[in-house]
């Protein structure tokens, strides 16, 4: 079972913010996809394979705050990913940013979208749970997504000091 997958299904699922939270904690060695095409499905099962190979053995460390649960996942004192989800149905749901380098390379939404980032510009997004792939957007989506890439985790890791 693959990163993408656990989200997804915890998600829909409307579980607690422990639950989400060790779901996003890779037990195990992520599974290479087996497609080879150039889809849009295959595109995101590889993208989820990269993220969830670069968290993988990483530390996660949780905080609650009301309905929201925090958490920072860390790996020889950097940061791999910083969590936000709010718990409460029905607004269950959040954001995963990942982290390169001490950089945003993705941004997950708990829509299911993934916007992959480089150097701080949007270059694709992956929608709808990776049926569709978008690489031309108007000027307000870039300015939204990478604004969120650049500034949205911060508060998260203020949270843990960071």
């Amino acid at each position: 079972m693959n990163f993408k997958t656990v989200i997804v299904a915890v998600l829909a699922a409307g579980l607690s913010s422990a639950s989400v939270s060790k779901a996003l904690v890779q037990e195990d060695a992520p599974t290479k996809p087996t497609c080879t095409d150039n889809s849009a499905q295959c595109q995101n099962d590889q993208a989820f394979y990269r993220l969830s190979a670069m968290i993988y053995g990483c530390k996660d460390t949780e905080k609650q705050q009301g309905v929201f649960s925090y958490s920072i996942c860390l790996s020889n004192g950097k940061v791999l990913s910083a969590k936000e989800w709010n718990t409460e149905a029905p607004d269950v749901g959040g954001i995963t940013y990942f982290f390169s380098n001490a950089k945003v390379v993705a941004v997950f939404y708990h829509s299911g979208d993934l916007a992959i980032i480089e150097n701080g510009k949007l270059i694709k997004m992956y929608e709808d749970g990776g049926i569709k792939v978008k690489t031309k957007f108007t000027k307000a989506e870039r300015q939204n997504i990478e604004k969120t890439a650049a500034n949205g985790y911060r508060s998260i890791l203020k949270k843990f000091g960071r």
